[in-house]
C-alpha cells in the first residue's frame, strides 16, 4: 500500500488559536496514524503517543468513550514496543478520564498501574 507521508500531503498541525482546534487535530492524527500504520517500518512507540494524543482530543470535546478505545490502542502498541513510558503516559491519560467521568475508583486503578511502571522505568523513558 503507498501511502504518502502526511506532510506530502500537505498536512500540518493547525495553528493553535483560542478555542483550541481539537477537531482539526483529531483530522491531523487520524491522517498521520493511517500513514504509520501502513507504513512498513513500524515504529509502535510513534502509534501509542499518537492515539495518547488523539485521545486527549476526543477527551477534550468530551466524548470520553472514544478517547478510553484509543488508550486501550495506545496501550497495545506502547507493550508491543515495551515502552515503559507511552505505556504509563496512557494510563495516566486514562486516570483522567475517568476523574472527568466521577469514576474515581477506576482513576485510582489506572494512577496506580502507571505508578508502578514508572517504578520500573528508566528515568529517560518516562514521559509528563
Amino acid at each position: 500500500c503507498n501511502i504518502p507521508e502526511p506532510l506530502q500531503l500537505g498536512l500540518s498541525m493547525p495553528a493553535v488559536s483560542a478555542p483550541f482546534p481539537f477537531k482539526k487535530m483529531i483530522n491531523f492524527f487520524k491522517t498521520l496514524l493511517t500513514y504509520l500504520e501502513h507504513n512498513k517500518n513500524n515504529n509502535y512507540t510513534k502509534l501509542a503517543s499518537n492515539y495518547s494524543l488523539l485521545a486527549e482530543s476526543y477527551n477534550q470535546l468530551k466524548n470520553r468513550k472514544k478517547a478510553l478505545k484509543l488508550l486501550d490502542s495506545a496501550l497495545y502498541f506502547a507493550k508491543k514496543d515495551k515502552n515503559l513510558g507511552q505505556e504509563g503516559f496512557a494510563f495516566i491519560k486514562k486516570a483522567n478520564i475517568y476523574t472527568y467521568k466521577k469514576q474515581y475508583q477506576q482513576a485510582q486503578k489506572m494512577l496506580d498501574a502507571a505508578i508502578k511502571i514508572y517504578q520500573n522505568a528508566d528515568a529517560k523513558e518516562i514521559i509528563i
